[in-house]
């Protein structure tokens, strides 16, 4: 099988979208931790406390995820030089 070439400027956005999008989904996963404690009945349990950040957590992968699609939708076709999906 043929390897890909990977186009440096590509690799970079790539990489800077992954740590914007981790960063977002920590951000993300703090004030939705924050929010979901306020609103949980007191006192606190240890399962609450566990559904509260399990909750949270599930924030960082999908900022992640969020930030590398809109790379890729983002990215300048090699053909034409637009963005954008394929007509």
């Amino acid at each position: 099988m043929p390897e890909r070439r990977t186009d440096p400027v590509i690799e970079a956005r790539k990489a800077a979208a992954g740590k914007l999008g981790f960063i977002l989904g920590c951000l993300v996963a703090v004030i939705g931790f924050a929010v979901n404690a306020h609103r949980a009945p007191r006192p606190f349990g240890w399962v609450s406390i566990l559904t509260l950040l399990l909750i949270a957590a599930l924030n960082v992968p999908l900022g992640i995820g969020l930030a590398l699609l809109a790379e890729k939708a983002t990215r300048a076709r090699p053909d034409d030089g637009t963005t954008g999906r394929r007509k």
